[in-house]
């Protein structure tokens, strides 16, 4: 890939599809986030479509396509898939979707033989020697990723800010035996950043569609770098801590006042903040909820920018996911009170 065009050509085309499925859906209100879901009513008043996924599963297999196992690429299209029968409705039930998350992402861990080469504690390590273990140790910290994911994506740029958070710091840190060439994760910001543009104003959303892709093909990414190289594991867990964390503070949460962890609910920690800088600064909506989607990015490029400069010491990781749950914890008590008054 040393055709610098690139560069140009892609971000164009994005562009391009981007008016025109904009366009196209709308006209025949298709593909349309459902305003009446609670959930969605809190986010937005009107119906945006939910095209995101389906632009990033373009760029990914533009760019990674031939790098990766067949198997993959099937796992790709099926989350995908998934994703786009849940945003039309064909596919409802929590318990459905959580069911086939598991099958498909089993299914192609076991194929493929994608496991962790190291946890470096030592009874997981001796648990992770059995194979079908480790197959399920990765497929449950998969399935916790995308659907953590899809708990965040409630405010625009929120997801797509995060992740390319860890794409750029992927980028920037030095690993001589990374698999995948850092032009094409450069190219991969690139259009991250283009779609990033498109949400903050509005004009796209990812849907369950691009939540779940993002943090699958994430999740392989991660595994297939440590793996190849010689960093913590608690890099990993520092890059992805806050919506796995958000997944599982939401369970406890609701198990806690008697309510299903599967049902959507509009008490998730982004949209406190949305909700406390409206009451306290009467913020109009789109002002409140990109100014809360750049507190949490802020944050967490903070702690990404410090754990990168750090990433063979585990303690050091270990202290900033530590020290991000606390402020996570103590931050989202201080809001609901704030915000239930």
């Amino acid at each position: 890939m040393n055709n610098y065009l690139y560069y140009l050509f892609l971000p164009m085309v994005i562009f391009f599809i981007v008016f025109f499925l904009n366009f196209l859906l709308i006209k025949k209100n298709f593909l349309l986030s459902q305003t009446g879901d609670p959930h969605q009513k809190f986010a937005n008043k009107k119906n945006i479509p939910l095209i995101g996924g389906i632009l990033i599963y373009l760029c990914i297999i533009y760019l990674f396509f031939d790098e990766l196992k067949n198997v993959i690429n099937i796992l790709f299209l099926g989350i995908f898939l998934l994703g786009l029968f849940s945003d039309l409705k064909l596919v409802k039930l929590a318990s459905i979707k959580l069911f086939l998350q598991i099958s498909i992402i089993y299914f192609a861990i076991y194929i493929g033989d994608i496991s962790l080469t190291s946890l470096r504690i030592q009874f997981l390590d001796q648990l992770n020697n059995n194979l079908f273990f480790n197959y399920f140790f990765v497929t449950f910290c998969i399935v916790i990723l995308i659907n953590g994911t899809n708990f965040i994506d409630g405010l625009n740029g929120l997801v797509l800010g995060y992740f390319s958070l860890i794409f750029i710091t992927m980028y920037s840190i030095d690993l001589t035996n990374a698999i995948f060439f850092k032009e094409k994760i450069l190219i991969l910001i690139i259009c991250l950043a283009i779609l990033f543009f498109f949400n903050i104003t509005n004009k796209i959303f990812l849907g369950d569609n691009g939540s779940y892709l993002l943090g699958v093909f994430c999740s392989i990414l991660l595994i297939q770098l440590y793996n190849n190289n010689d960093f913590s594991p608690f890099f990993v867990v520092l890059l992805l801590w806050y919506p796995c964390f958000e997944l599982l503070f939401s369970i406890f949460r609701k198990f806690n006042f008697k309510q299903s962890p599967l049902e959507p609910d509009v008490k998730h920690f982004h949209q406190l903040i949305l909700n406390f800088l409206k009451l306290r600064f009467k913020y109009k909506y789109l002002a409140s909820n990109n100014l809360a989607s750049f507190l949490i990015l802020l944050y967490n490029c903070i702690i990404f920018l410090i754990g990168s400069n750090n990433i063979y010491n585990s303690e050091i990781q270990i202290l900033l996911v530590l020290f991000s749950i606390i402020i996570y914890i103590f931050a989202y008590l201080k809001l609901y009170r704030y915000v239930s008054k």
